[in-house]
């Protein structure tokens, strides 16, 4: 019998009995393909989709979840099987829906649990971890291809293998209108013209109106808003007639280290380097604009951290990293790309993903693994300079240096961090801009408390994305107040 938990790719598959009403649905381990569903509480009337407007349009009086706008807001994504709007969920990967008999149920056919896989006897070299990413490219690769290339590790790591493979391929970096990508675009060009591969940067203007209301549709608020500058980017690689979109996405949690920079022992000590690393806005600012208290929206994420299978507390950061941020915030600017052409990811490769974290973390630490396997894929693409640190993987005792700053860095607390220049990313102008915005809604929007936004002291441009997304969404009918709900 098929295995599902064995089985890679990127799938949703639904299969229908010949001679009942029965029928069953399944997703792949990771949930790479977002499914989206409602189960009315009352009729028990349901609708399962891969396109959550098909599931708001059939939702009457669509209410936001007011922990998941909190979480939204916070870290950038609602967290668990939380989407933003009430009774309305993801489906969780590695799940079987089966309709029988008149019955709905599910059950979860994989449970990850990364402290088990690192320490499984089993070990992997980095011959056979090659291998099996180069195996992941092979199987996935088509025959008009695009590589979004930039001056990081992960995609050239993409480039590597389709280099080792005598792929034909293109690559492609998309150069916004401020060009604030210009030292990825200078590395990309050069790592191409190191292995005589086609390149392109491609010009995009800044977003229209057009491409943020059309963001919005495609996602309904669970992509990060201020990425509309790159559907241009996509529009333009359609219509060159490419059939897959290769990115890096997920090399950088599965390589390195993604365990706690400095030691976490507990549930508080971990919840606070979790909002201190991943955190975006204030907790207190979060709770003044969603009408939630700090503590509420802090029980919330710690229960959600408690229920990860990992008992090490590191383990379950590990797990937030990978099942989380991985799945919401990587996982839905996937999708969103899919909406346009075909998006891959050689890293969630099952049998690669597996092998590389059954890999220890003393393995991983200071990048030993992922530097160990580029020069085992690619030495050519290792040695070229990192463009995000200046220097190679190779020069280990830069790379240690730059490590222990960001360790450093861990334990100074956020509200001094926001008092250093260098951390407020609103300049006059900004402000400016974002109060009018602001302003005008104030009148009529009743999901957060916009009064509380006057002062942008200690705020970033991203921050006020999220904001005016939610502000955009109440515009489309969705509301925050308690109503009864048809179907």
């Amino acid at each position: 019998s098929l295995n599902p938990s064995h089985v890679s790719g990127s799938y949703l598959l639904y299969f229908q009995a010949t001679t009942s009403s029965d029928w069953y649905l399944l997703n792949d381990p990771f949930g790479r393909l977002p499914c989206y569903y409602y189960i009315h509480p009352q009729t028990g009337d349901y609708i399962f989709s891969r396109d959550i407007q098909e599931v708001l349009k059939v939702v009457q009086n669509v209410r936001f979840n007011q922990q998941a706008l909190a979480e939204l807001l916070l870290l950038g994504y609602p967290l668990g099987d939380k989407t933003l709007y009430k009774d309305i969920y993801y489906l969780p990967p590695a799940t079987i829906v089966a309709y029988r008999s008149g019955q709905l149920e599910s059950y979860c056919y994989h449970q990850w649990n990364f402290e088990e896989l690192a320490n499984k006897e089993q070990r992997y070299n980095i011959k056979e971890l090659v291998d099996l990413f180069i195996e992941g490219v092979r199987v996935r690769s088509v025959e008009k291809q695009v590589v979004a290339l930039s001056g990081g590790l992960d995609s050239r790591a993409v480039v590597g293998a389709l280099h080792r493979l005598g792929i034909t391929f293109q690559t492609a970096t998309c150069i916004d209108a401020k060009n604030a990508a210009s030292k990825d675009v200078k590395a990309a060009r050069e790592m191409a013209n190191l292995l005589v591969v086609a390149w392109e940067g491609v010009e995009v203007p800044p977003a229209s109106m057009e491409d943020i209301k059309q963001l919005l549709q495609l996602k309904a608020g669970h992509n990060y808003l201020g990425m509309a500058y790159f559907l241009p980017f996509l529009r333009q690689l359609r219509a060159k007639g490419y059939q897959q979109y290769w990115t890096g996405d997920g090399g950088d949690k599965v390589l390195p280290d993604i365990s706690p920079m400095r030691a976490v022992k507990n549930a508080a000590q971990t919840l606070s380097y979790l909002l201190d690393r991943q955190g975006l806005m204030p907790i207190q600012q979060v709770a003044q604009l969603t009408g939630l208290a700090s503590a509420t929206i802090k029980e919330a994420i710690l229960q959600q951290l408690v229920d990860y299978p990992e008992e090490e507390w590191s383990y379950k950061y590990v797990h937030f990293q990978l099942m989380e941020r991985s799945r919401k915030w990587i996982g839905e600017g996937e999708d969103r790309n899919r909406s346009f052409i075909w998006s891959v990811s050689p890293f969630y490769h099952l049998p690669f993903f597996e092998a590389a974290m059954q890999f220890p973390i003393a393995a991983k630490k200071d990048f030993q693994l992922y530097r160990q396997f580029l020069e085992a894929l690619h030495p050519t693409l290792a040695n070229y300079p990192n463009a995000n640190w200046g220097f190679p993987i190779g020069e280990t005792k830069q790379l240690k240096q730059l490590l222990r700053r960001q360790k450093l860095g861990t334990y100074i607390p956020r509200s001094w961090k926001n008092k250093i220049k260098k951390y407020n990313a609103l300049q006059a102008d900004q402000t400016g801009k974002w109060r009018a915005i602001f302003q005008q809604a104030s009148d009529s929007h009743q999901t957060l408390a916009l009064e509380h936004l006057w002062d942008m002291s200690q705020l970033k441009e991203e921050n006020l994305w999220y904001v005016w997304m939610v502000v955009l969404l109440e515009e489309t009918g969705v509301r925050f107040e308690e109503s009864e709900e048809e179907f």
